[in-house]
């Protein structure tokens, strides 16, 4: 119903908690913390507030040297809840990633886009 209304030209004053249905449905997204807007925009204004072109979430028993490892090579280490991922400032072909940790035992590893998860755990922290 929001899309059709949307499709209509209805401006839609949307507020929830699920960021991948504002991501999906939104043109423009204000974020709150403490009921101020800290940020606002498109989507695409909002992920340059993230130098990052890639995120990617790795599993490792030897977290600390990824981490190490990937702050040499110029990746950003973040927690996003339990998840140990990596801003990655140019995207890389799977393989160019893994052998980036190549010394390093990786249980799992995944790409991800910049999405609006990211980018609403990074502006309320700094506030």
């Amino acid at each position: 119903m929001i899309r059709r209304l949307k499709n209509q030209g209805i401006t839609i004053l949307l507020t929830t908690h699920l960021l991948d249905e504002a991501e999906r449905l939104c043109q423009r997204i204000g974020i709150l913390k403490g009921g101020r807007i800290v940020a606002e925009g498109s989507l695409e204004e909002l992920r340059q507030r993230i130098p990052a072109q890639e995120i990617v979430v790795v599993q490792t028993p030897e977290e600390e040297k990824a981490i190490a490892r990937a702050k040499k090579l110029g990746f950003t280490p973040r927690r996003y809840g339990s998840d140990l991922a990596f801003w990655l400032p140019q995207q890389l072909e799977l393989k160019e990633i893994i052998s980036s940790f190549d010394d390093i035992p990786l249980d799992s590893i995944s790409r991800q886009p910049v999405r609006l998860e990211h980018i609403y755990v990074e502006v309320t922290q700094q506030v």
